[in-house]
């Protein structure tokens, strides 16, 4: 009888071990980025650019700062704190070929820090000031610091917007 007692209290622990061992995974998997796009408006006074953050973890991320690194030599610059202008968009109403009302709606960009829960994705558009990507560059260099962790990501270009398109984007995005 004291034989098969020690044998559940043997698989007990190993369960409990285990069990320890897979909340602690659970709650640190590494949060993963993409780039979905970028745009440069303003005659390059402005880089604009849309990510989504995904969070595989247990427990909340913060994203505390995003740095753009244009190259070594350059200072990193950084994405606004607080929400910046990216473009105003214009709604025209017709009643017969006749303008009846023109309103104007500012488009702002994410501010920081950026909370991701836990088992989600969250989809922001930063923009960083005197910043400008030029044509031949396909990766974009970006200092992210989450919680208290700071690291270097270098991710690809998947598209490089027009003004216009940033509109047409803006818009869908103000509709849903």
């Amino acid at each position: 009888m004291n034989n098969i007692s020690i044998w559940i209290s043997i698989l007990s622990l190993l369960l409990s071990i285990s069990s320890a061992f897979y909340t602690w995974y659970q709650q640190h998997l590494p949060i993963q980025y993409s780039l979905d796009w970028i745009c440069n408006i303003a005659n390059g006074r402005q880089l604009d650019f849309g990510m989504t953050f995904v969070n595989p973890s247990s427990k909340p991320r913060i994203i505390l700062d995003l740095s753009y690194v244009a190259d070594t030599k350059s200072q990193p610059q950084h994405t606004t704190w607080a929400p910046c202008k990216l473009l105003e968009l214009e709604n025209t109403v017709t009643v017969n070929g006749k303008i009846k009302r023109t309103s104007y709606k500012e488009a702002f960009s994410d501010s920081l820090p950026i909370v991701v829960a836990p088992y989600s994705a969250k989809t922001v558009v930063l923009a960083v000031l005197n910043a400008k990507i030029t044509d031949n560059q396909g990766f974009m260099n970006l200092d992210v610091k989450i919680d208290s962790s700071i690291s270097n990501v270098n991710l690809p270009i998947k598209s490089k917007i027009s003004t216009s398109s940033l509109k047409s984007y803006i818009q869908s995005r103000l509709i849903n």
